[in-house]
């Protein structure tokens, strides 16, 4: 049986996939063709009398989740990892 050694023939060179500009392309036409239509729209419409909102209660509450989860993750490998040492 042949080992594999490196990358198949097919990926020499170059790695398989979308090219590193390819997301800001994509950026760019959302922001052309659907942010700015509604940015304009958005204006036209209500003008001055659009209520704007901080978004720093949304960043922060989710900001908190991420951290939440990050230590209950770390607390149950730790607690996973010394009943292991222990033989339990």
């Amino acid at each position: 049986m042949r080992q594999y050694r490196g990358r198949p023939a097919s990926h020499q060179g170059r790695e398989a996939g979308l090219p590193f500009w390819a997301p800001v392309v994509v950026f760019i036409a959302w922001a052309v063709f659907s942010a700015y239509p509604q940015i304009k729209y958005m204006d036209d419409r209500l003008g001055e009398t659009y209520a704007r909102r901080s978004w720093a209660v949304p960043v922060l509450t989710a900001l908190a989740i991420i951290i939440g989860v990050a230590l209950a993750a770390a607390a149950a490998i730790g607690y996973a990892a010394a009943a292991a040492a222990s033989g339990a």
